[in-house]
């Protein structure tokens, strides 16, 4: 099972390399210069696009292009999920976590 995993996610950083992503005009270089940029954060990424534009395509070259590369990766479609949760969901805030935030700003 964990050969086939292994299996799995060098097959995958091979699909989603940058060398995967066609073009060479302006846009799209700076668009892999960006992916290269973003990989290398500790951080979670929000990507936004019309429908059709290779969104998952750019999350999934950010993320096999990161250090994370062998761990699971979440792809959220956020219009599934109700607005008002969106930012509990998607930046794993507990309940009372931003009013805390809040009240020790106005604290300060």
């Amino acid at each position: 099972m964990a050969r086939e995993q292994q299996y799995q996610a060098e097959e995958d950083q091979e699909r989603y390399s940058l060398d995967k992503i066609v073009g060479n005009c302006p846009k799209i270089v700076d668009m892999k210069n960006q992916i290269l940029k973003v990989a290398k954060a500790e951080a979670s990424v929000l990507i936004l696009g019309e429908s059709g534009t290779g969104k998952e395509v750019v999350a999934r070259a950010i993320h096999y292009n990161s250090r994370r590369c062998n761990k699971p990766l979440m792809i959220v479609d956020c219009s599934t999920i109700v607005p008002n949760l969106i930012e509990s969901e998607c930046l794993d805030m507990r309940k009372g976590l931003s009013l805390e935030r809040t009240k020790r700003k106005k604290e300060n």
